[in-house]
């Protein structure tokens, strides 16, 4: 058969060819091919399916020249050299990746990693989890020995095994590399070809996720992938982020919607070199959600909000100083109006059909999306690290500046077990009135570490922590009850401040007036950045 742009051969060759071919360095992996996914099990699974004879499914070569490199099969390492026709795996890695890590391991030398440590039980009939040493202990026969039979009988006499079991060895050796599997090669094929074919094949089976194919099929010259930004990011003190959210701000910011066919979307932008193209709005998005008060990408409740700003500054990588300011605003208010209005079904359609190349328009419709009602905040009943109200008490908690290794941990994403106040008794004092950044050495809270503690603390250290001095004279006295609600309030009115300041309620949401090619809008408003309460 044939497929567009290069020719396909259809063949059978045995596991024991696959071997010989994966050895001499002549199969590669292409950059648009996944890591091994596959764990021990599926290992097990698909050695027995061969031993059953049971059909495991094609093979699909991409043949074309290929330089020296180093080749890892699991454990097994190949230096293959320079090829004029290698193989290169476009359907298949994850069974050969898992027929070499077994079979061309060598049971004497270093260990394999934990999903290619099989062997086969001669008494069950079976394949099974177990080390060379475990192997050698209990009589199982250890797959790397099965390509020659000299080293197999060697190991029968070595190991605990029984003799009578070498029958049943030599059935193993014959039945798995005399199995056989129809391979397809394509020949005089490009690589838009290649990952065509790609493609379609990972709309069946156990596809991969659009982030995989992404960067998959990125060019072996692209010098980052998702997970590269995402280490990037945390490097550079803007904390941690999702992959599945980087590659929908490339998406998105490009004007792709991400939600109807992903892995199609991600081939495209994977093509054009996306995310070289968006890096840079992406950083100046970060640099944005920090100068705008929330410390830390990790606190940012809504996803959308980093897609939008890493689409506004794709398309507007210098916007007016005076759209900078509006866009702080609509960020704090839409944070509290729950994230483009509590919508959080259609977001995405909402920023591609919003955000586009009218700077001034597009920051004026966000605005009037998130709405200029002041929110009166509360804490919720119970606290919850991952609800939206709490990430903005944290970010308010962390504008004053508290001491100590606790807010390092939040800006880091660690947000589940904060220290207490006060034990925790009722779950009325489980709020976010109860938690605080620092956590006394050798105590449960707050109220056992007061009681206890001569001198009592500086009055720069209690504000840091935003503990007012009744609050912490109630801890004193051992009065958890008095003592949770003083601070609580305090703490209420705090964030209300905070959240205030930042959202700018009563100034005017007016566009730049922009006067001369060249000249600003030099109204005092919009020099009026106040990030803390």
């Amino acid at each position: 058969m044939g497929t567009q742009g290069g020719k396909t051969q259809a063949d059978t060759l045995s596991v024991e060819e696959l071997l010989d071919l994966v050895q001499s360095g002549d199969v590669r992996v292409p950059r648009f091919q996944r890591r091994f996914k596959w764990d021990q099990q599926d290992v097990i699974r698909l050695l027995d399916s061969i031993y059953r004879g049971y059909p495991v499914g094609t093979l699909l070569f991409w043949e074309k020249p290929a330089g020296a490199e180093t080749l890892r099969f699991g454990g097994v390492t190949i230096e293959a050299p320079a090829a004029s026709a290698a193989l290169f795996v476009v359907d298949g890695q994850q069974r050969i990746t898992a027929l070499a890590g077994v079979l061309l391991n060598d049971p004497d030398g270093p260990p394999a990693p934990a999903a290619f440590q099989v062997a086969f039980d001669p008494e069950s009939l079976e394949f099974v989890a177990a080390s060379p040493e475990a192997a050698r202990v209990r009589g199982l026969i250890p797959l790397g020995a099965l390509r020659d039979f000299g080293r197999l009988m060697k190991w029968f006499q070595d190991s605990s095994a029984d003799l009578k079991h070498q029958g049943t060895a030599r059935h193993l050796l014959k039945t798995i590399l005399g199995y056989r599997m129809t391979r397809y090669v394509i020949r005089d094929a490009d690589e838009k070809t290649a990952r065509e074919v790609f493609s379609r094949l990972n709309h069946t089976g156990k596809a991969l996720t659009a982030v995989e194919v992404f960067t998959a099929a990125q060019s072996p010259d692209a010098p980052m992938d998702p997970a590269g930004l995402a280490r990037l990011l945390v490097e550079d003190g803007f904390g941690p982020v999702n992959e599945e959210i980087l590659l929908q701000c490339i998406l998105v910011a490009r004007g792709q919607d991400p939600r109807r066919d992903k892995i199609e979307a991600a081939l495209k932008a994977a093509a054009d070199d996306a995310l070289q193209l968006v890096l840079p709005a992406i950083q100046r998005a970060a640099r944005f959600v920090l100068e705008a008060g929330c410390h830390s990408l990790a606190l940012l409740p809504f996803d959308a909000q980093f897609i939008c700003l890493a689409r506004f500054f794709h398309l507007h990588p210098e916007p007016h100083p005076r759209n900078l300011i509006l866009l702080r605003r609509w960020f704090w208010r839409d944070l509290l109006a729950g994230g483009f209005g509590g919508d959080r079904r259609t977001p995405v359609t909402f920023i591609l059909a919003n955000v586009d190349e009218d700077e001034d328009g597009s920051v004026q419709k966000l605005l009037q999306k998130a709405g200029r009602q002041r929110v009166l905040l509360a804490f919720p009943e119970k606290y919850d690290p991952r609800s939206a109200a709490s990430a903005v008490c944290l970010m308010a908690m962390l504008a004053a500046a508290p001491e100590g290794e606790t807010p390092v941990k939040v800006m880091a994403g660690v947000v589940g077990n904060l220290p207490r106040l006060v034990p925790r008794m009722e779950a009325g004092r489980e709020t976010m009135g109860n938690r605080v950044l620092w956590a006394p050495p050798r105590h449960d809270s707050w109220l056992e570490w007061a009681v206890e503690t001569q001198p009592a603390p500086s009055e720069d250290f209690l504000k840091s922590h935003l503990v007012p001095t009744p609050a912490w004279e109630a801890l004193k006295a051992g009065n958890a009850t008095e003592a949770a609600a003083l601070r609580s309030q305090h703490l209420l009115e705090h964030v209300q401040r905070y959240a205030d300041v930042l959202c700018e309620w009563d100034q005017e949401d007016r566009v730049p007036l922009r006067l001369d090619a060249g000249e600003e809008d030099g109204d005092s408003d919009e020099h009026s950045h106040r990030s803390s309460a």
